[in-house]
């Protein structure tokens, strides 16, 4: 056992780049010959999230180097949970570290999810309209920094040994690669393969393009997480859309465009404004957004917002109001349509069955 963990740690830059060549060599055939989605330009596809390995080595470079220094200083030390246990068994070690570092690439993902500002960076790795195993690659740079930071502090607060963080992330390689290819298991491996492991099938949910399946499947190497926090989803593959609702454009597929970024943050204030939150209307809102148009486009996002005025049905909607200029506020004039649709009102010499009416057809916000 001491001359196997002794050869890891010496060739683990190796292994694990060796490992990583010949699984995207496996996977790439694999696809070409059971691929579930085959009317796409792979290589094209592949070549634009390639391009992400180069805007994150120089994170994944500084953060590396922290995380050796962590290591040192926790075994100096004795510090962690897994000090604490006082393990002694390797095979018992690696297990307890696993758990444990995966639980914290859970909890790390969630985040990058629940948290807006962390979401607009995750976004890019979800925007991609075609998961295959290419799309592994596909991270914002800033957040390529902020997984390795967390990472940083589950090996800090867990003790993990360097041997086992080695061994735990060639396994990573083989199941995030797993996960992302571009095939699908047949229903009855994924039940077997699905109740302890993530597979392709249930991560392929996660990225389905809308709520509340994007907020699903959370975990990294085991799904047993997803099924103890109640985020675990499965869903029909005829039914799985791959994207962000309010990113899906085909012809920005793969740009890491800061632009059509700033476009989607344009609209931020439709979904943080706290004036909107407070009134108790903001339930759900649909965009059409034309993200990336060129410069002499004549498209411009349709925003639609649907107004729940039931809440104080035969008062003046102060709140309501208050809340809809804030909203356009934050809009800039001649770059939006708005519309705004609101319920029927009753009483009060209103009357009406219709249940909804547009109030405000959707025209240039100028």
């Amino acid at each position: 056992m001491n001359h196997f963990l002794n050869f890891i740690i010496k060739y683990n830059n190796e292994l694990q780049l060796l490992f990583f060549v010949g699984l995207v060599f496996f996977s790439w055939n694999v696809e070409n010959a059971l691929g579930i989605i085959t009317n796409y330009k792979k290589w094209k596809h592949a070549s634009k999230n390639v391009g992400f390995i180069f805007t994150n080595l120089p994170g994944q470079f500084i953060l590396g180097l922290f995380i050796i220094k962590t290591i040192h200083w926790t075994g100096v030390n004795h510090f962690g949970l897994l000090y604490y246990l006082n393990i002694h068994n390797s095979v018992l070690l690696f297990v307890c570290s696993f758990i444990m570092l995966d639980f914290g690439e859970y909890i790390y993902h969630v985040i990058m999810h629940k948290v807006k500002r962390l979401w607009m960076m995750h976004a890019v790795h979800h925007s991609d309209e075609v998961v295959d195993v290419s799309t592994t690659l596909r991270e914002h740079p800033l957040e390529n920094i902020i997984r390795l930071i967390f990472t940083l502090l589950w090996i800090f607060l867990s003790g993990t040994v360097f041997w086992a963080l080695i061994l735990r992330q060639i396994i990573q390689v083989f199941t995030t690669l797993f996960a992302h290819i571009n095939y699908r298991l047949s229903d009855k491996a994924d039940k077997i393969i699905g109740l302890i492991f993530i597979t392709p099938n249930l991560h392929q949910v996660h990225h389905h393009y809308m709520q509340p399946y994007t907020n699903s499947n959370y975990g990294d190497v085991l799904s047993i997480w997803d099924r103890i926090f109640g985020t675990f989803q499965e869903m029909p593959a005829e039914k799985i859309v791959f994207g962000v609702d309010v990113y899906m454009q085909k012809k920005d597929i793969g740009n890491f465009n800061p632009d059509s970024f700033s476009t989607l943050a344009k609209v931020k204030a439709l979904f943080q404004n706290d004036d909107a939150v407070a009134a108790g209307w903001i339930h759900y809102l649909a965009f059409d957004l034309f993200v990336g148009a060129s410069a002499s486009s004549t498209d411009v996002p349709n925003v639609l917002i649907i107004l729940d005025n039931t809440a104080n049905w035969n008062s003046a909607f102060t709140n309501e109001k208050a809340a809809l200029v804030s909203v356009f506020n934050g809009l800039t004039a001649d770059k939006f349509n708005v519309g705004l649709m609101m319920f029927t009102e009753t009483g009060a010499g209103n009357s009406g069955n219709d249940g909804g009416y547009v109030r405000a057809a959707i025209r240039l916000m100028n």
